[in-house]
């Protein structure tokens, strides 16, 4: 149980960290869409 838990951590943290940047790439283009686009 804990190898398979430890086994499946590297590919966990690296799934983390391309949602991560996708998270902050699409807050990025959602400011510059609020910027250009007039209220």
């Amino acid at each position: 149980m804990e190898l398979a838990t430890a086994g499946h951590i590297p590919n966990h943290s690296r799934l983390v960290q391309q949602f991560s940047r996708h998270l902050l790439h699409a807050y990025r283009h959602s400011q510059i869409l609020q910027r250009t686009v007039p209220t």
